[in-house]
């Protein structure tokens, strides 16, 4: 009789254990696979969504300027004044110069190679401060179009910075030129990515924070803005074509 009671409370506990056991539980979790991506900014340990705070005094879209040319200092080539009356072709082209109370246009001396760009602008009412912000979506997409038919420094260009503090807002496409020999685009990335912590870092310690990057690369072109003569669906196609370009 207990070896009975002994084989049917055996049975039980093996009864129990299969029960209890989930489909799947002795699987491992898999490791997703790390892939290449540009740093845009907005990482978990960059920017703090303080995008309209109260900025320190004193300052303006000159010192802003100064100070990412100090932190990339050799490597800082937007160093040719955009003219007044070539502001259509960069970043300013579609914003309202009436409402903006002072500004900072600087670019590469040939665009065509180098698109560093750092446009910085104060607003006289920091509410158009988003209306800048998508101005200067508007152009980046454009400028991407570009470099997916001459990717010289695609890197680059990918990790443009669009940061909004307050009524100032920034277009920020900048770093040392590609060494030569950096060529792989895994070294492009890291390299590019090291430029733009430079930047983050003299912005950060200028405001006393890092904005987010409000870069938004799905940002449409209005048809009005985009005719097919060079800037518009005429770029259509593969993204920096025979260039490494990173999911995501």
């Amino acid at each position: 009789m207990k070896r009975l009671v002994f084989l049917i409370s055996l049975s039980l506990l093996f009864l129990l254990a299969a029960c209890g056991k989930k489909p799947g539980n002795d699987q491992k979790t898999a490791t997703p696979t790390p892939t290449l991506s540009p740093d845009n900014g907005n990482s978990e340990n960059k920017g703090n969504g303080n995008n309209s705070g109260k900025l320190p005094d004193g300052i303006t879209p000159q010192s802003v300027e100064a100070a990412i040319a100090k932190a990339l200092g050799n490597g800082y080539v937007a160093d040719i004044e955009v003219p007044e009356e070539e502001l259509y072709l960069c970043p300013l082209g579609d914003i309202d110069m009436e409402k903006i109370d002072a500004y900072v246009a600087k670019q590469n001396a040939v665009p065509s190679v180098h698109q560093d760009s750092v446009i910085v602008v104060k607003c006289k009412d920091a509410a158009y401060a988003d209306s800048v912000v998508q101005g200067f979506n508007v152009f980046y997409v454009r400028s991407r179009k570009y470099a997916a038919i001459y990717p010289m420094e695609p890197f680059k260009v990918m990790g443009c910075r669009i940061y909004k503090a307050g009524d100032i807002v920034m277009y920020i496409v900048a770093g040392a030129p590609r060494p030569d020999d950096v060529r792989d685009d895994a070294a492009q990335l890291a390299f590019a990515t090291a430029e733009y912590e430079k930047i983050d870092s003299a912005v950060k310690n200028l405001l006393g924070f890092l904005p987010d990057n409000l870069l938004d690369e799905d940002t449409a072109i209005p048809d009005e803005q985009d005719p097919g003569n060079g800037s518009g669906e005429s770029f259509e196609g593969p993204v920096f074509p025979g260039t490494y370009v990173p999911e995501g």
